[in-house]
């Protein structure tokens, strides 16, 4: 599945619009995949580590809770404005599929 989010100023405030699309390849209910593509002239090193936290992660509906979790663990210096951001991509993103 692949989708395209505008990256709010909040996030990236340097930046004017932004474009972010995820693309989450899922087998057998295991999230196999993650690909982060960004606009031209952009590039958030810490929004790319952290897509790469899914991997591996079951495909249900506690994913978003359990990605949340790790990222509090992992990536304790993220800004809550980009957590926020990527929790609200993966919800938007998987909330028709689990």
């Amino acid at each position: 599945m692949s989708k395209t989010f505008e990256v709010p100023n909040e996030v990236l405030p340097d930046n004017p619009i932004s474009h972010l699309t995820f693309d989450i390849e899922v087998m057998n209910g295991i999230v196999q995949d993650v690909r982060v593509q960004m606009s031209p002239g952009f590039l958030d090193p810490d929004l790319i580590d952290l897509s790469e936290i899914l991997l591996k992660l079951d495909f249900n509906d506690g994913l978003v809770k359990k990605f949340s979790d790790l990222l509090s663990v992992q990536s304790a210096n993220i800004t809550e404005a980009k957590r926020n951001f990527l929790l609200q991509c993966l919800d938007e993103m998987i909330g028709n599929f689990v």
